[in-house]
Formats: C-alpha cells, structure tokens, sequence
C-alpha cells in the first residue's frame, strides 16, 4: 500500500516496483519515466472510470428498485384506501337499513294536503 495526498492506493507488487522504479528513476532516462508514468496514469484513470460506471450502474438498478417498490407500495395504499371506502359506505347503508326498520319515518301532511276544517267551508254546502 502507498500514500499518495492522503489517499491508500492499494496496488499489486508488479506495479508497486514500476512506482518505485519511476521514482528513483535517473534524468537521463527522463522519456522512459514520462511514458511509463503516463501508462500507469492511464491504468488508475480507466480503473477510476470502470468503478464510476459500476457505482453509477449500481446507483441507477438501486433506484430502479426503489421507484418500484414505492409504486407497488402507493398501488397496494389505493387499494387499501377504496376498499376502505367501499365498506364504509356499506356499513353506512347497512346502519341505515336497520334504523330505518327499528323506527320507520312517518310523513306529516303539508298543510296543502290538510283536511279543510268545518269552520273554513261555505255554508250552503253544509
């Protein structure tokens, strides 16, 4: 394991000697050094890149997951909620069915359904 900026870079030996080969590397091997640190430059960007795409690949079949899971549970709470109404609304008539037999409404007559009173009709057809 190396530090390098306060980051462990954990890399296998083969590539560890290449490291501390290019470190004590001399100036007169100056373009070996460049281009040897450019593959391994090259190495950590692609692996960089390939973690990225898995976390984000990761990240996205998570989320597809989550959205599922909400819509299933948001389906299953609508359909807990109209099933809810419907008895409830059952109940209701059902109250109203037994009340209404127990004590059934009587209807008073309007005053234009009234009988005329004895007092109120004419006299000549007494």
């Amino acid at each position: 394991m190396r530090r390098q900026n306060g980051i462990h870079l954990r890399l296998d030996p083969a590539t560890m000697q290449r490291v501390e080969a290019l470190a004590k590397g001399e100036p007169s091997n100056r373009s070996r050094i460049l281009r040897e640190g450019l593959d391994l430059r090259l190495s950590f960007e692609s692996h960089a890149a390939l973690m990225r795409e898995v976390v984000e690949s990761i990240t996205a079949e998570a989320m597809t997951a989550l959205r599922l899971e909400a819509t299933s549970l948001l389906r299953g709470q609508v359909a807990a909620s109209k099933a809810a109404d419907e008895l409830s609304c059952q109940r209701m008539a059902d109250f109203i069915d037994v009340i209404g037999a127990a004590a059934p409404i009587e209807t008073k007559p309007t005053k234009s359904a009234k009988a005329p009173r004895l007092a109120d009709l004419p006299r000549g057809d007494l």
